[in-house]
């Protein structure tokens, strides 16, 4: 997961989604501007929840 593997790129309010480009995302998955920020925000949500890569059932959603 690209976010995961900027972890140390972390603000003091939390995970810094920019630390990923959309133009990333947008590239490695092939979908649009706003998906790519929708998907971006998604795992955000979801490593602020606790993700760590190791959730079989969520890697298809947010292995970006």
């Amino acid at each position: 997961m690209l976010l995961l593997a900027h972890a140390t790129d972390v603000t003091a309010k939390g995970i810094n989604p920019e630390a990923v480009p959309l133009a990333d995302i947008q590239e490695r998955l092939s979908v649009s501007r706003t998906t790519a920020g929708e998907i971006r925000q998604e795992a955000v949500t979801a490593i602020a929840d606790g993700y760590r890569g190791d959730q079989a059932e969520r890697d298809s959603k947010f292995d970006i």
